[in-house]
């Protein structure tokens, strides 16, 4: 099963991306013919001007712009390795410096193709294994085969008529589906079907399918019962109605029977869940032990029983206490690792302090790089070691004592057993580990590998564990799949190489890395997991270009399609689960809720439900407060707490109220006074105009929650913007010339910001003004930047001169106030709320892959530690010591972190496994495989789920608020909702009558959960409002809704009713839902009767007259547009307009023969930088395309057409294209537009008539003159733009641009930032670094920053672009890390998601639309070619109708050829009950 769906997979991928991948192809040739024509013969051996390029030094002769497939090939490889800058250079260097500009061709390309149409590919693949998880229909689900009976009916049909043929005639049936109706299967498969797919799943969960199934059936069979007989009368008829109402009636009554059942059982869980233990609540304090149960609430958990004795409470509240102690002695022993020293190190120096560089050397001389953290000596490190492990036994030993004494009598496991287990373990054997260290000094240690033990008992990384543990299976099946694709390719490469020792023109051996089966299976693994994929491969491509298409058959499989399956299938498994822990963790908040409600609340006398009085849930929440995990609530917070669940300020709460408590007791509430404590002092000066009006430019808020001081400072931060850019542009290049005027602008822009800073204190209070974080850093600014303004006055030159090369950086601190009052603006508010919600949800995810790190890390220094270093003679030769990277090493805990997050985030570095192997002695070389099991635990199974969840997040948040008109979506939301009322009521009443203002603050893992909430559980809502929506019922359903919400209120029951009353009232209350369900069936009766007029109205006036042309010739021309999905409201009624469409499809036929060949020609065609002097003699590319410096130029090896016969093919190609293009506007003009029917789209017309004339006369002029450019590759490419496919995902791309233009806006904006920070830093920094580079190579110009950003920020290239400020300096790392975090990661990830959900959205409308007219002409054709037959009330088709409206479809060059057997067995296949 596992192979049949990896291979349904694979074929449904090529399927369904199949106008994606043609739309690429274009792509790449408009590129491809650009680059000819731009950088034709500039790429070859022996150019000097390409000295010193890494083009050069990597021999990346073979992929240049000399002809159109060398051209193809070389961006095909930027597609794949997202932005390679060795082309980009190269070209740079080879070029004149006139044209030197041209280079922006790379970046470009990157743009529009890497990120906007490729990554495309990337998210079907997702796409394609989500919607392959669940693509048949459920059987249980009736209105999906009521959708899918057709094509049912035709399988039967089909497998009918196959086993009659096998059976009788001893024949066996074939028969494929066209490409075209695969295509639209997948799509509706990927786009359509989720939906009913989230329906199922969520009956499935309520345990109501069977239920469901088995009353539908019933429902059927009874329903049989009223069918009319042949002889009925209208009256029967009519009677036969009303009996079938009432019996539907019937139905409803049985159904809300059901639901009563049901709801009385769910009563009697709910009750039997509060268990026995409230049968005796005077053995313990009710409150102290609802707070307990609450508090476990809080955390999702819920137990059947809790200890009836405080005792227990007592032991659980000390256990709180430890839990405190013991996170903070796993943080520090987490921490502890950085500072130890390393066991490879000198530790005998027990108790001094030692410096790193003394301690860690080597023998040999060699320069080892250490992290620059200070080493704790060996005895600190075993006394903290010493006292963590005491805290985590005080800890355990709680536990211990709190299950056993208490829970275990009852069988209740309120403590892991398993979990206890293993920290006892890893507690005993890091106590004996500090022993033996202690005494023996070994060189390896246990207890690294403990402290990881104690992480992962942490809650959120041990239940992310867990759930990778559960799609541990999944995971192999599709590694399985990739390792076998390298398996295989590495057999091949070995096999065709193993015995070609000939070097290459670049002087490398051919079967370089392809010598032994060893080697090639480490290239092929190397090649299909990172992007050096170019210099695995290059060495045979440079010999013979033919192993290219190897090679490409090999990156799709592995570096493409099972890389992208295997993140498809983790998340969505992973994802899976994770709904299904959040609904357990609702349903346990849930259930406790209900006890914590029945332990503490009371029946009032003369009130018939329990309320909780103001007394006990103060009384409850002080208990709760006893716990050091919950915030801290004085006895304010908890008055704010009830003021915000008590609504309606009865001073108790109901039920519905009392489920807002977890929301409000993780928030954390605090008061300040709204106005200066100055106004108290000087009530005087207050009185003052000025004053009051200074308050209100402070206090008095427009519709953008802008105050009118905000506005004015908005326009100050523009210009002080403006001024920061021109005085950085000046410090940057180092123009002194305006020096004065700056200092005193900026000391103008100080005074100003000064200004602001005592308005605000004088018109509010100290505590209101530090109550928001963004007024905190407002306020840090100001002074600290009015300092900066005065770092000019200083009389010491020196210091003046030092501070002031820092100044541009303080200064960019004003511009995070830009983008503050920027956020109100929707796009940048939404991107703001993307990273901040992405933050919230990966945390847990995050968290984890620390952990993972760390393991790696410490495995690391333990195996590796001291044999990375500067002049390590073993290293000689590797690329490690070539790329100098020395700074990334096993040497103590933070290098060791930093060479794995490098690691992290370029997939696969083989220099560093490169590295390791080398310097390791033979028998320990095997260890080197720690870096392929990293890549596979660490990157492929955790590090992709980040990127996941970055989509995911987008996709949540562009659906997060909930819809108004959805009843059952408010209704749900209502406790929420009562709390935001109470709290913003309380915060009302504070500021109007006391002048105080309200804050409050949500938790973290409050706040986690509701980001969780909105991405998993939210999405079956929207799309249940969106189909709503689309279909147009919204407000119908909300007005129905609302009536009988009004009308069901005159049946409530009055106070004083009686049981007989009761029951009257339910009796009247189930005729009224009955009347109502009427109501719904009248209702749908008028829907259906309104869509048969708009179907007839559809099938048009035509019909009226059908004796002016033969009927099925005319629905043979509906039923063949509508194979394509195409419908239109009218067709010509002329046979004359049949003969000219059946003409037009011919032309067609050659037309599209004609687009192939032109496009093909471009490849055989002698490249315009070469010599087309010769125009009819065949010579060789290497003859015509040479170079005057004797250069080796690289060509593709295809053979070269001579211009002549080319400029010949070209117009002939060109009159097939007018013939079409004349058929076209004869059928448009001729018979549509005196209806004004537009068949021809009439913009795709002008497009292709300009195209072919300016491709006429550029045939002409290079006949004659033979210029070194040509028009006609751009305009072949607005004939490929024609193709429906390719042009119908070209409009939907332009659709989307909006979107895409405004998060690569913020992802440009992130480079810019980096590289104005890189080079203010680093431009006067000339020095040499260990590695004899300097220190701001690529930072020295603002130009070349801006560059080296743009290659770490959209390749893996990165280390290299970083590695010279890193290894002389570890704490740029820091600032690197976040740039790379935002721009390579974040951006990236979100560019992917917006560009995929928005195409997504597009399309799923496109296939309705399709699926729309097919079903619109079906309907048109069936009524054209039907006959109602003597004594039947049906119209239906001949056998003899259908066999002539076929035959009249296979006219028709586009349809399928048809014989008479095939159409016969197309007739039986739908033929189902064989009655012609």
């Amino acid at each position: 099963s596992k192979v049949a769906f990896m291979f349904k997979c694979v074929s449904t991928l090529l399927v369904s991306a199949t106008d994606i991948l043609q739309f690429l192809l274009v792509i790449v040739y408009v590129y491809a013919s650009l680059g000819i024509q731009l950088f034709g013969g500039v790429l070859y051996q022996h150019n000097d001007d390409l000295e010193g390029t890494e083009y050069n030094e990597l021999n990346y002769f073979a992929f240049n712009f000399n002809d159109l497939l060398s051209s193809c090939a070389l961006w095909f490889v930027n597609l794949l390795s997202e932005y390679n800058a060795a082309f980009a250079d190269g070209v740079h260097a080879a070029l004149p410096d006139s044209y030197k500009f041209t280079w922006l061709l790379f970046p470009m390309f990157y743009f529009s193709v890497v990120i906007l149409a490729f990554e495309l590919v990337s998210a079907f693949t997702i796409e394609t294994f989500v919607a392959l998880t669940g693509d048949e229909p459920h059987s249980e689900d009736e209105e999906e085969l009521a959708e899918a009976k057709p094509k049912e009916e035709v399988l039967t049909g089909l497998s009918k008529l196959a086993y009659e043929l096998r059976t009788e005639k001893q024949l066996i049936f074939h028969y494929t589906l066209s490409a075209a109706a695969e295509q639209a299967r997948v799509y509706e498969i990927m786009f359509l079907q989720k939906a009913k797919d989230k329906k199922h799943e969520e009956h499935e969960e309520h345990g109501e399918e069977d239920k469901h199934g088995e009353s539908e059936h019933e429902h059927k069979s009874e329903e049989n019962l009223y069918e009319a007989p042949e002889n009925a009368t209208q009256a029967d008829l009519d009677k036969l109605r009303l009996v079938k109402e009432v019996f539907e009636m019937g139905c409803e009554v049985k159904r809300l029977d059901a639901e009563k059942r049901k709801l009385r059982e769910e009563a009697e869980v709910i009750a039997a869940d509060t268990g026995p233990e409230q049968l005796n609540e005077s053995k313990m304090n009710k409150v102290q032990r609802a707070a307990w149960i609450l508090e476990d609430a809080v955390q999702g958990k819920c137990f059947s029983w809790y200890p009836e004795s405080l005792a227990a409470r007592r032991t659980f509240l000390l256990l709180r206490k430890r839990e405190f102690l013991y996170d903070r002695a796993i943080f520090v022993i987490f921490v502890l690792g950085f500072f130890e020293v390393p066991l490879w190190c000198d530790c005998s120096a027990t108790f001094r302090l030692i410096p790193g560089k003394i301690r860690c050397n080597v023998t040999d001389g060699g320069i080892v790089y250490l992290s620059g953290l200070p080493q704790i000596p060996p005895g600190f490190c075993l006394m903290i070691e010493l006292a963590c492990m005491i805290v985590i036994w005080l800890k355990l030993r709680a536990e211990k004592k709190l299950q056993s004494k208490f829970f275990d009598k009852r069988n209740v496991t309120y403590v892991s057993r398993n979990f206890h287990v293993a920290c006892y373990l890893a507690m005993f054997v890091s106590l004996w580990d500090i022993w033996i260290f202690a005494t023996l000094r070994p060189s390896s240690r246990m207890s690294p590998y403990m402290r990881v033990v104690f992480m992962f008992c942490i809650p959120a990384v041990n239940a992310l564990f867990r759930a990778l543990i559960g799609i541990l299976n999944e995971w192999l099946s599709v590694v399985s799949f990739w390792m076998g694709t390298v398996l295989f390719f590495a057999w091949i490469g070995v096999t065709l190489l193993d015995d070609n020792v000939s070097i290459n023109p670049a002087n490398v051996r051919v079967n370089q890395g392809f010598d032994t089966f060893g080697r090639a299976l480490y290239t092929m693994f190397v090649a299909s997991s990172s992007d050096d994929f170019i210099n695995c491969f290059n060495p045979t491509f440079l010999q013979n270009r033919a192993y290219g298409l190897l090679w490409i058959w090999c990156l799709f499989l592995s570096n493409f399609l099972f890389l992208n399956l295997i993140l498809a299938m983790i998340f969505e498994t992973y994802k899976e689960r994770f709904e299904k822990e959040i609904r357990s963790f609702q349903r346990n908040q849930a259930q406790s809720l209900k006890k914590v409600f029945s332990m503490v609340a009371t029946t009032a006398e003369g009130e018939d439900e329990p309320t909780v009085s103001r007394e006990d849930f103060f009384a409850l929440i002080s208990a709760l407060a006893e716990s050091p995990k919950t915030p801290s609530l004085d006895k304010n917070s908890i008055e704010y707490v009830y003021k915000a669940i008590d609504v309606d300020n009865n001073n108790t709460l109901e039920a519905s109220e009392f489920e807002s408590v977890i929301d409000s007791i993780q928030k954390t509430f605090w008061i300040t006074q709204k106005y200066s404590v100055a106004e108290r002092y000087f009530p005087g000066l207050y009185d003052r105009l000025c004053i009051k009006q200074m308050k209100r430019w402070v206090w008095d808020k427009d519709d953008t929650d802008q105050s009118k001081l905000d506005n004015i400072m908005n326009v100050v931060l523009l210009a002080n913007t403006a001024v920061v850019v021109a005085e950085s542009y000046y410090d940057i290049n180092h123009i002194s010339t305006y020096n004065n005027l700056f200092t005193g602008i900026e000391t103008v822009f100080g005074m100003v910001y000064i200004v602001e800073f005592f308005i605000l204190i004088l018109s509010m209070s100290w505590g209101e003004y530090v109550s928001s974080a963004s007024r905190i850093f407002d306020c840090f600014t100001t002074w600290l930047l009015f300092g900066v303004s005065l770092l000019y006055y200083l009389p010491v030159a020196n210091v003046q001169a030092g501070l002031m090369h820092y100044a541009n950086i303080l200064r960019l601190l004003r511009l995070v106030r830009v983008l503050k009052s920027l956020k109100r603006l929707s796009k940048v508010a939404f991107m703001f709320k993307c990273v901040s919600t992405l933050l919230v949800s990966a945390t847990d995810i995050l968290q984890f892959l620390l952990v993972i790190v760390y393991v790696y890390a410490s495995l690391g220094i333990q195996l590796f530690g001291g044999v990375l270093y500067q002049h390590n003679d073993d290293l000689e030769g590797t690329e490690y010591n070539e790329l100098n990277y020395f700074a990334f090493n096993f040497n103590d805990l933070l290098s060791s972190c930093a060479l794995w997050f490098v690691n992290l985030l370029s997939e696969y570095n083989a220099a560093f496994a490169d590295g390791v192997h080398a310097a390791l002695p033979d028998s320990y070389k095997f260890t080197w495989l720690l870096f392929p099991m990293f890549y596979f635990s660490v990157v492929i199974l955790a590090f992709e789920l980040v990127s996941a969840f970055t989509i995911e997040t987008f996709v949540a948040l562009t659906g997060d608020e909930p819809h108004s008109e959805d009843e059952e979506e408010l209704a749900e939301a209502k406790p929420k909702e009562e709390v935001l009322t109470g709290l913003s009521k309380l915060a009302y009443e504070l500021r109007t009558e006391k002048q105080l203002i309200f804050h409050y603050t949500l938790s973290a893992a409050a706040e986690q959960a509701r980001v969780y909430e909105i991405m998993f559980l939210q999405k079956a809502k929207d799309k249940k409002h969106e189909e709503h929506e689309e279909h147009g019922e919204e407000d119908k359903h909300g007005e129905s809704e609302h009536e009988h919400k009004s009308e069901e209120n005159l049946y409530e029951a009055p106070e004083n009713a009686t049981q007989a009353d009761l029951d009257k009232l339910r009796l009247v209350k189930e005729v009224f839902e009955m009347g109502c369900e009427v109501k719904r069936l009248d209702a749908e009766k008028r829907k259906l009767r309104e869509e048969a007029e708009v179907i007839a109205a559809d099938t048009g006036p035509e019909q009226l007259n059908e004796s002016k042309m033969n009927k099925v010739q005319r629905a043979a021309w509906i039923l063949e547009d509508a194979v394509q999905g195409k419908c239109f409201s009218w067709y010509p009624e002329s046979l004359a307009a049949r003969r000219t469409f059946l003409l037009l499809r011919k032309r067609e036929f050659l037309y599209d023969r004609a687009i192939f060949v032109i496009f093909v020609l471009g490849f055989f065609e002698v490249p315009l930088w070469c010599d087309c002097s010769a125009t009819f003699r065949l010579i060789p590319g290497k003859i015509r395309c040479n170079v005057t410096d004797g250069g080796i130029v690289y060509l593709s090896g295809l053979p070269q057409i001579p211009p002549g016969f080319c400029l010949m093919i070209e117009l002939a190609c060109m009159i097939v294209i007018w013939l079409k293009l004349r058929a076209e506007k004869k059928l448009q003009s001729k018979f549509f537009d005196k209806r004004n029917v537009t068949y021809v789209s009439r913009n795709f017309h002008v497009a292709c008539y300009l195209a072919m004339f300016v491709s006429l006369w550029d045939i002409w002029i290079f006949a004659t003159l033979r210029p070194s450019s040509r028009m006609s590759p751009y305009m072949r490419v607005v004939f490929m733009f024609c193709i429906p496919a390719v042009n119908a995902l070209f409009r939907a791309l332009i659709g989307i641009l909006n979107e895409w233009l405004s998060v690569v806006s913020f992802w440009m904006g992130t480079v810019l930032f980096f590289a104005w920070i890189g080079v203010t830093l680093l431009d006067d920094n000339v020095s040499i670094n260990p590695a004899n580079v300097r220190v701001n190579q690529g930072f020295d110009t603002f130009g070349r920053a801006l560059y080296t950003m743009f290659v770490a920020s959209s390749s893996d290239d990165f280390i290299n672009c970083f590695n010279p400020t890193f290894l002389q300096n570890r704490a740029y790392g820091l600032l690197w890390i976040w740039c790379l975090f935002l721009s390579n990661f974040l951006f990236l990830n979100l560019i992917l998601a917006m560009i995929f959900e928005t195409y997504k959205e597009r399309f799923e409308k496109e296939i309705r639309s399709f699926q729309r007219n097919q079903a619109q002409s079906l309907k048109k054709v069936f009524s054209m070619v039907a006959t109602t037959a003597e004594g039947e009330d049906e119209p239906t088709v001949s056998r003899e109708d259908f066999f002539a409206l076929i035959s009249a479809l296979a006219e028709s060059p586009k349809t399928p050829s048809l014989d008479k057997n095939s159409i016969e067995y197309v007739y039986k296949a739908i033929d189902v009950d064989n009655n012609n």
